[in-house]
């Protein structure tokens, strides 16, 4: 699935190396830290930061359950599981992992 990280980062500090203005600079680590976002899973260890995270953003809880936030935006019961019966954000164990959180912006 592509290059190692090893390679990537090789690859970032040739193309650094070749920026010629502080702007240039600035632009490309600006996105080169969106990626890493998008593609690094975290923990949370919250309630809160369970109920920060946007909708449709996925989780995996400690006992392993995948969980997506309604796009709804219920103030109780707004993580899903597989089925119908929506769960409030207490009902996860912790710590969960950030799987995914859509950004609005398109892939490159």
């Amino acid at each position: 699935m592509g290059q190692d990280n090893a390679e990537l980062i090789a690859e970032a500090r040739s193309v650094l190396a070749d920026m010629e203005t502080r702007q240039e600079y600035d632009d490309c680590f600006a996105r080169v830290v969106d990626a890493l976002e998008r593609v690094t899973p975290r923990e949370v260890t919250t309630v809160a930061e369970l109920e920060a995270l946007p909708p449709d953003s996925i989780i995996r809880s400690v006992s392993g359950s995948a969980w997506r936030k309604d796009r709804r935006g219920l103030i109780v019961g707004d993580w899903r599981q597989t089925g119908p019966r929506a769960h409030s954000a207490t009902d996860i164990g912790f710590p969960a992992t950030v799987l995914f959180t859509p950004t609005g912006k398109k892939t490159e």
